[in-house]
């Protein structure tokens, strides 16, 4: 079966989503996650919080940088999860909103 894998990134963690079958009314094939942060780690936003800007945006990168590999093998997994099922992936999305309204 062809499918499809979707994420989007929440505080910490990706969740992941395998669809198949007709846009309109998909059959879902997985629902899992992925950790980006080790136990214990805090968010990169409470993280940075209180530092000046240079040091803010230092540990902004270390953050992100850190959470790519766990990402990487994360998607890997889910992809050999969804081969090793017998399904062919066909494409993916990452879904990214416009962040936070301000009132």
């Amino acid at each position: 079966m062809r499918v499809a894998m979707e994420l989007k990134a929440r505080t910490g963690r990706a969740a992941l989503v395998v669809v198949a079958g007709d846009p309109h009314e998909p059959e879902l094939i997985e629902r899992s996650q992925i950790r980006l942060l080790p136990d214990g780690a805090w968010a990169t936003h409470h993280a940075a919080e209180g530092l000046d800007p240079a040091e803010a945006r230092g540990s902004v990168k270390r953050s992100i940088a850190a959470a790519h590999r766990p990402a990487a093998n994360g998607i890997r997994e889910a992809v050999r999860r969804v081969a090793e099922a017998g399904h062919e992936l066909c494409g993916c999305v990452v879904l990214v909103g416009i962040g936070m309204q301000r009132p």
